[in-house]
Protein backbone atom coordinates (compact mmCIF):
# COMPACT_ATOMS: atom_id res chain seq x y z
CA UNK A 1 0.00 0.00 0.00
CA UNK A 2 2.50 2.37 1.14
CA UNK A 3 4.36 1.76 -2.25
CA UNK A 4 1.55 2.21 -4.42
CA UNK A 5 0.91 5.91 -2.35
CA UNK A 6 4.49 6.88 -2.73
CA UNK A 7 4.07 6.48 -6.87
CA UNK A 8 0.82 8.27 -6.67
CA UNK A 9 2.71 10.86 -5.24
CA UNK A 10 5.68 10.52 -7.85
CA UNK A 11 3.22 10.56 -11.14
CA UNK A 12 1.09 13.73 -9.36
CA UNK A 13 4.58 15.48 -8.95
CA UNK A 14 5.27 14.54 -12.67
CA UNK A 15 3.15 16.74 -13.71
CA UNK A 16 3.29 19.74 -11.63
CA UNK A 17 5.38 22.38 -13.86
CA UNK A 18 9.11 22.47 -13.42
CA UNK A 19 10.87 25.84 -12.87
CA UNK A 20 14.23 26.32 -13.54
CA UNK A 21 16.55 29.31 -14.11
CA UNK A 22 19.19 27.32 -16.22
CA UNK A 23 20.11 28.65 -19.91
CA UNK A 24 19.90 25.40 -21.41
CA UNK A 25 16.13 24.84 -20.39
CA UNK A 26 15.57 27.82 -22.54
CA UNK A 27 16.48 29.04 -25.90
CA UNK A 28 18.51 32.54 -24.72
CA UNK A 29 18.87 35.37 -27.53
CA UNK A 30 15.86 34.64 -28.98
CA UNK A 31 13.46 37.87 -30.10
CA UNK A 32 9.97 37.73 -30.85
CA UNK A 33 7.68 40.27 -32.88
CA UNK A 34 4.71 41.24 -32.31
CA UNK A 35 1.87 39.75 -34.63
CA UNK A 36 -1.87 41.24 -34.57
CA UNK A 37 -4.39 39.98 -36.78
CA UNK A 38 -1.51 38.79 -39.64
CA UNK A 39 0.44 42.29 -39.51
CA UNK A 40 3.49 41.47 -37.96
CA UNK A 41 5.38 44.50 -36.21
CA UNK A 42 9.11 45.48 -36.82
CA UNK A 43 12.05 45.16 -34.60
CA UNK A 44 12.14 48.16 -32.10
CA UNK A 45 8.14 48.13 -32.07
CA UNK A 46 7.38 46.83 -28.62
CA UNK A 47 9.52 43.60 -29.94
CA UNK A 48 10.37 40.73 -27.24
CA UNK A 49 14.17 40.42 -26.63
CA UNK A 50 15.24 37.78 -24.25
CA UNK A 51 18.93 37.43 -24.11
CA UNK A 52 19.09 36.59 -20.52
CA UNK A 53 17.42 35.80 -17.04
CA UNK A 54 18.68 39.14 -15.87
CA UNK A 55 18.70 40.73 -19.79
CA UNK A 56 15.36 40.56 -21.05
CA UNK A 57 12.99 43.57 -22.26
CA UNK A 58 10.80 44.83 -24.49
CA UNK A 59 11.76 47.47 -27.41
CA UNK A 60 10.26 50.66 -28.14
CA UNK A 61 13.07 51.60 -29.27
CA UNK A 62 11.65 52.14 -32.76
CA UNK A 63 7.92 52.57 -31.83
CA UNK A 64 5.72 54.76 -34.24
CA UNK A 65 2.67 55.76 -31.38
CA UNK A 66 0.47 56.65 -34.19
CA UNK A 67 0.25 53.43 -35.72
CA UNK A 68 0.98 51.15 -32.70
CA UNK A 69 -2.65 53.57 -31.00
CA UNK A 70 -0.78 54.09 -28.07
CA UNK A 71 1.46 56.19 -25.89
CA UNK A 72 3.94 55.40 -23.70
CA UNK A 73 4.79 57.60 -21.05
CA UNK A 74 6.56 57.30 -17.19
CA UNK A 75 4.50 59.22 -14.47
CA UNK A 76 7.50 61.97 -14.60
CA UNK A 77 6.79 62.62 -18.92
CA UNK A 78 9.86 60.61 -20.14
CA UNK A 79 9.26 57.98 -23.02
CA UNK A 80 10.38 54.50 -22.73
CA UNK A 81 12.75 53.24 -24.97
CA UNK A 82 12.60 49.92 -23.45
CA UNK A 83 10.57 48.28 -20.41
CA UNK A 84 12.73 45.94 -18.54
CA UNK A 85 11.08 41.79 -17.73
CA UNK A 86 12.02 41.37 -14.38
CA UNK A 87 10.75 38.04 -11.50
CA UNK A 88 11.54 35.83 -14.89
CA UNK A 89 10.45 31.94 -13.97
CA UNK A 90 10.83 29.32 -16.58
CA UNK A 91 8.93 26.17 -17.12
CA UNK A 92 10.21 23.46 -19.13
CA UNK A 93 6.84 21.85 -18.73
CA UNK A 94 4.62 23.26 -20.26
CA UNK A 95 7.17 25.62 -22.12
CA UNK A 96 5.83 28.93 -20.05
CA UNK A 97 7.89 31.85 -19.33
CA UNK A 98 6.51 34.25 -16.23
CA UNK A 99 7.59 37.58 -16.10
CA UNK A 100 6.52 41.38 -14.88
CA UNK A 101 7.08 44.41 -15.91
CA UNK A 102 7.18 46.69 -12.83
CA UNK A 103 6.62 50.47 -13.63
CA UNK A 104 6.60 51.39 -9.89
CA UNK A 105 10.31 50.38 -9.30
CA UNK A 106 13.43 52.77 -10.52
CA UNK A 107 11.68 55.90 -9.09
CA UNK A 108 9.06 55.85 -11.57
CA UNK A 109 5.26 55.73 -9.97
CA UNK A 110 3.38 54.23 -12.99
CA UNK A 111 3.26 54.13 -16.98
CA UNK A 112 0.91 56.44 -18.89
CA UNK A 113 -0.84 54.37 -21.84
CA UNK A 114 -3.04 56.45 -23.94
CA UNK A 115 -4.39 57.65 -27.15
CA UNK A 116 -5.69 60.69 -27.66
CA UNK A 117 -7.23 60.72 -31.04
CA UNK A 118 -10.06 58.76 -32.50
CA UNK A 119 -9.52 55.97 -34.52
CA UNK A 120 -11.61 54.70 -37.57
CA UNK A 121 -11.97 51.44 -38.94
CA UNK A 122 -13.18 49.54 -41.66
CA UNK A 123 -12.04 45.83 -41.37
CA UNK A 124 -14.70 43.99 -42.75
CA UNK A 125 -16.86 45.01 -46.11
CA UNK A 126 -17.39 48.37 -47.47
CA UNK A 127 -21.00 49.71 -47.10
CA UNK A 128 -22.43 53.37 -47.13
CA UNK A 129 -24.68 52.27 -43.88
CA UNK A 130 -22.04 51.98 -41.94
CA UNK A 131 -20.05 55.53 -40.97
CA UNK A 132 -19.88 58.31 -38.54
CA UNK A 133 -20.93 61.53 -37.29
CA UNK A 134 -20.88 64.57 -35.32
CA UNK A 135 -22.46 64.06 -31.87
CA UNK A 136 -25.90 65.52 -31.90
CA UNK A 137 -26.13 66.20 -28.44
CA UNK A 138 -22.90 68.52 -28.31
CA UNK A 139 -23.59 69.71 -31.41
CA UNK A 140 -27.22 71.09 -31.33
CA UNK A 141 -26.72 74.40 -30.65
CA UNK A 142 -24.73 74.89 -33.91
CA UNK A 143 -27.35 72.85 -36.11
CA UNK A 144 -28.24 73.84 -38.65
CA UNK A 145 -24.81 74.74 -40.18
CA UNK A 146 -25.67 77.72 -43.50
CA UNK A 147 -22.92 76.85 -45.98
CA UNK A 148 -24.93 79.10 -48.36
CA UNK A 149 -22.15 81.27 -49.22
CA UNK A 150 -19.94 78.10 -49.05
CA UNK A 151 -16.97 77.10 -46.49
CA UNK A 152 -13.37 75.73 -46.03
CA UNK A 153 -12.92 72.19 -44.56
CA UNK A 154 -9.50 71.44 -43.30
CA UNK A 155 -8.71 68.02 -42.15
CA UNK A 156 -5.72 67.04 -40.50
CA UNK A 157 -5.28 62.78 -40.66
CA UNK A 158 -3.50 59.75 -41.66
CA UNK A 159 -3.88 56.15 -42.58
CA UNK A 160 -2.63 54.08 -40.20
CA UNK A 161 -2.27 50.85 -42.67
CA UNK A 162 1.33 49.23 -42.67
CA UNK A 163 1.67 50.30 -46.06
CA UNK A 164 0.29 52.61 -49.02
CA UNK A 165 -0.95 49.35 -51.03
CA UNK A 166 -3.75 49.33 -49.01
CA UNK A 167 -5.65 52.66 -49.60
CA UNK A 168 -7.46 54.61 -46.88
CA UNK A 169 -10.62 57.14 -48.44
CA UNK A 170 -12.81 59.08 -47.07
CA UNK A 171 -15.40 61.27 -48.35
CA UNK A 172 -17.52 64.15 -45.92
CA UNK A 173 -21.75 64.03 -45.76
CA UNK A 174 -23.38 67.04 -45.18
CA UNK A 175 -26.87 65.55 -44.40
CA UNK A 176 -30.58 67.11 -43.75
CA UNK A 177 -30.38 65.29 -40.29
CA UNK A 178 -28.41 62.87 -38.18
CA UNK A 179 -28.39 59.40 -38.74
CA UNK A 180 -30.97 57.11 -39.64
CA UNK A 181 -32.33 60.18 -41.24
CA UNK A 182 -28.82 61.60 -42.66
CA UNK A 183 -30.52 62.18 -46.63
CA UNK A 184 -27.23 63.91 -47.91
CA UNK A 185 -27.31 66.95 -49.55
CA UNK A 186 -23.75 67.42 -50.83
CA UNK A 187 -20.84 65.17 -50.36
CA UNK A 188 -17.06 66.12 -51.19
CA UNK A 189 -14.81 63.88 -53.40
CA UNK A 190 -13.03 61.53 -52.08
CA UNK A 191 -10.12 61.93 -50.02
CA UNK A 192 -7.16 59.59 -50.12
CA UNK A 193 -4.90 59.56 -46.95
CA UNK A 194 -1.30 58.72 -46.97
CA UNK A 195 0.75 56.96 -43.98
CA UNK A 196 2.19 60.23 -42.76
CA UNK A 197 0.16 63.15 -40.73
CA UNK A 198 -1.02 65.52 -43.97
CA UNK A 199 -3.63 67.96 -44.16
CA UNK A 200 -5.96 68.33 -46.33
CA UNK A 201 -8.51 71.53 -47.84
CA UNK A 202 -11.39 71.20 -49.48
CA UNK A 203 -13.92 73.72 -50.01
CA UNK A 204 -17.22 73.21 -50.17
CA UNK A 205 -19.44 75.19 -52.94
CA UNK A 206 -22.03 77.98 -51.94
CA UNK A 207 -24.78 75.74 -51.41
CA UNK A 208 -28.52 76.57 -50.14
CA UNK A 209 -30.83 73.99 -48.41
CA UNK A 210 -33.72 75.58 -46.67
CA UNK A 211 -33.70 73.39 -43.68
CA UNK A 212 -29.84 74.24 -43.13
CA UNK A 213 -27.16 71.75 -42.62
CA UNK A 214 -28.66 68.83 -39.56
CA UNK A 215 -25.77 66.66 -39.35
CA UNK A 216 -22.47 66.14 -41.25
CA UNK A 217 -21.08 62.54 -42.02
CA UNK A 218 -17.48 60.78 -42.25
CA UNK A 219 -17.82 57.84 -44.54
CA UNK A 220 -14.42 55.62 -45.04
CA UNK A 221 -14.73 53.66 -48.72
CA UNK A 222 -12.00 50.68 -48.36
CA UNK A 223 -12.39 47.64 -46.62
CA UNK A 224 -9.07 46.76 -44.39
CA UNK A 225 -8.48 49.95 -43.50
CA UNK A 226 -8.26 51.96 -40.36
CA UNK A 227 -7.00 55.74 -39.98
CA UNK A 228 -6.94 58.19 -37.13
CA UNK A 229 -7.78 62.33 -37.29
CA UNK A 230 -6.33 64.75 -35.47
CA UNK A 231 -8.03 67.38 -36.43
CA UNK A 232 -11.27 68.23 -38.30
CA UNK A 233 -12.16 72.28 -38.51
CA UNK A 234 -15.29 74.00 -40.67
CA UNK A 235 -14.63 77.25 -41.69
CA UNK A 236 -17.68 79.17 -42.85
CA UNK A 237 -19.58 82.56 -42.39
CA UNK A 238 -22.73 83.04 -40.27
CA UNK A 239 -24.82 86.59 -39.89
CA UNK A 240 -21.60 87.51 -41.72
CA UNK A 241 -19.11 86.91 -39.80
CA UNK A 242 -16.47 84.17 -40.49
CA UNK A 243 -16.64 81.69 -37.56
CA UNK A 244 -14.34 78.51 -36.93
CA UNK A 245 -16.31 74.99 -35.91
CA UNK A 246 -13.66 71.46 -34.39
CA UNK A 247 -15.79 68.61 -35.91
CA UNK A 248 -15.14 65.65 -34.20
CA UNK A 249 -16.94 62.41 -35.25
CA UNK A 250 -17.33 60.95 -31.98
CA UNK A 251 -20.64 58.87 -33.40
CA UNK A 252 -20.88 55.20 -35.20
CA UNK A 253 -23.90 53.68 -36.95
CA UNK A 254 -24.02 51.08 -38.85
CA UNK A 255 -21.17 47.91 -38.79
CA UNK A 256 -18.19 51.34 -38.43
CA UNK A 257 -16.09 50.41 -35.81
CA UNK A 258 -14.47 53.75 -33.93
CA UNK A 259 -11.43 53.70 -30.88
CA UNK A 260 -12.19 56.43 -28.45
CA UNK A 261 -9.26 58.20 -26.84
CA UNK A 262 -7.62 56.16 -24.35
CA UNK A 263 -6.26 56.92 -20.83
CA UNK A 264 -4.87 54.37 -18.09
CA UNK A 265 -1.93 54.51 -15.21
CA UNK A 266 -0.68 50.98 -15.30
CA UNK A 267 1.34 49.93 -12.19
CA UNK A 268 2.42 46.84 -13.67
CA UNK A 269 2.40 44.10 -16.45
CA UNK A 270 2.21 40.64 -15.67
CA UNK A 271 2.59 37.86 -18.35
CA UNK A 272 2.86 34.20 -19.10
CA UNK A 273 4.29 33.22 -22.70
CA UNK A 274 3.41 29.69 -23.44
CA UNK A 275 6.10 28.59 -26.20
CA UNK A 276 5.22 26.35 -29.48
CA UNK A 277 7.48 23.11 -29.50
CA UNK A 278 10.42 24.84 -31.70
CA UNK A 279 9.76 28.07 -30.31
CA UNK A 280 9.16 30.17 -33.23
CA UNK A 281 5.98 31.80 -31.67
CA UNK A 282 4.58 32.56 -28.67
CA UNK A 283 0.95 31.38 -29.30
CA UNK A 284 -0.69 31.08 -26.20
CA UNK A 285 -0.61 32.85 -22.52
CA UNK A 286 -1.83 35.88 -21.19
CA UNK A 287 -1.10 39.58 -19.80
CA UNK A 288 -2.55 40.48 -16.54
CA UNK A 289 -2.79 44.51 -16.16
CA UNK A 290 -2.61 46.13 -13.05
CA UNK A 291 -3.57 50.10 -13.13
CA UNK A 292 -4.40 52.98 -10.49
CA UNK A 293 -8.22 53.43 -11.98
CA UNK A 294 -9.53 50.07 -12.64
CA UNK A 295 -9.34 46.48 -11.24
CA UNK A 296 -6.59 44.02 -12.65
CA UNK A 297 -7.82 43.09 -16.30
CA UNK A 298 -6.58 39.89 -18.69
CA UNK A 299 -5.82 40.03 -22.01
CA UNK A 300 -5.41 36.70 -23.91
CA UNK A 301 -2.75 35.55 -26.75
CA UNK A 302 -4.10 33.91 -29.21
CA UNK A 303 -4.52 32.86 -32.89
CA UNK A 304 -5.14 37.20 -33.94
CA UNK A 305 -2.30 38.58 -31.04
CA UNK A 306 0.86 36.09 -30.90
CA UNK A 307 4.40 36.55 -31.52
CA UNK A 308 6.57 35.15 -34.10
CA UNK A 309 10.56 35.12 -33.29
CA UNK A 310 12.71 37.33 -35.15
CA UNK A 311 15.49 35.37 -37.68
Amino acid sequence: MKRILIALVIGWCAWLPIKTFLSPDFPWGNIYLQNFEGEAMGLGEASYHFNSEYDSYISYENYDSEKGRFYYKFSDGTSPNRLQLTDIEYYPIPRVLSAVCDFTKNGKDYLNVYYDQYTYENLENFSRENGYQLDPNSYKELFPFDLSNGAKLTIKARSTNSSDSVPTDLVISFDKLPHPQNESLYETDSIRLSNEINTYEIIIPKFYSESGIGSISLYVLNKNTTLTIEKTVLEYEKKGEKVSEELIFSEAFGGAVLTEPYNDKDLKWVYRFKFNEDFSKIDNGELVIHSIDYKPWTGKFGSYWFYSRYE
